[in-house]
C-alpha cells in the first residue's frame, strides 16, 4: 500500500479537507503556463481560447474532486483576468 498524499491523474490525493498547501502546486503550474505564453502577441480572442482550452480544462478535473479554498480561486481568477485583458499576469489594471 502507498502512503498519502500522492498524485493520481495530476490531482493530489490526500485525506481530509483541501488546504491551500495541498492545491498550491496546481495553481503554481497554471501561473507558470501563463508566464510562458506571449499574451501581448495574441488577440483578445486568442487569449480567451487559450484560457478556455488549456487552463480551465486542466483545473476542472481537480475542481470536480475537491472544493477549492477561496484564496486559491481568487489567485487563479486574477491571473486569468490579467492575462485576458492585459496579456500579462503581472500587469494590473489601473482603474
Amino acid at each position: 500500500m502507498g502512503a498519502l498524499p500522492f498524485d493520481y491523474l495530476g490531482v493530489p490525493i490526500f485525506r481530509g479537507t483541501p488546504r491551500v498547501h495541498h492545491l498550491s502546486r496546481l495553481v503554481d503550474s497554471v501561473i507558470y503556463k501563463f508566464s510562458r505564453w506571449k499574451g501581448s502577441t495574441l488577440s483578445l480572442a486568442g487569449r480567451k481560447c487559450l484560457i478556455n482550452s488549456v487552463i480551465a480544462a486542466s483545473l476542472v478535473h481537480s475542481m470536480m474532486v475537491y472544493h477549492w479554498p477561496h484564496s486559491l480561486l481568487k489567485k487563479v481568477d486574477t491571473a486569468m483576468r490579467n492575462f485576458l485583458w492585459k496579456g500579462d499576469i503581472a500587469k494590473k489594471s489601473t482603474s
